[in-house]
């Protein structure tokens, strides 16, 4: 009897580590896929300001430039 007791608790134990490490597993996933979303999030903006120095630097005339920005979110 004892036996059966040992194998239902070790089975129940097992059960036990095999559930945390799939929980622990999961927010693993989780927090890699928020950072590449985060990544691609921050290279976005950082081509988006890489395009729009370079455009400021090609362009020259920066009271045209100054103006438009001005016009368009004041």
């Amino acid at each position: 009897m004892t036996l059966v007791i040992e194998n239902v608790k070790a089975r129940r134990d097992r059960n036990i580590v095999e559930h945390a490490q799939q929980v622990a597993d999961a927010q693993a996933e989780a927090g890699r896929k928020s950072s590449v979303k985060m990544d691609d999030t921050l290279r976005i903006q950082r081509e988006m300001i890489y395009d729009f120095r370079d455009y400021v630097m090609s362009d020259g005339d920066l009271t045209e430039i100054t103006q438009r920005i001005w016009d368009n979110f004041f």
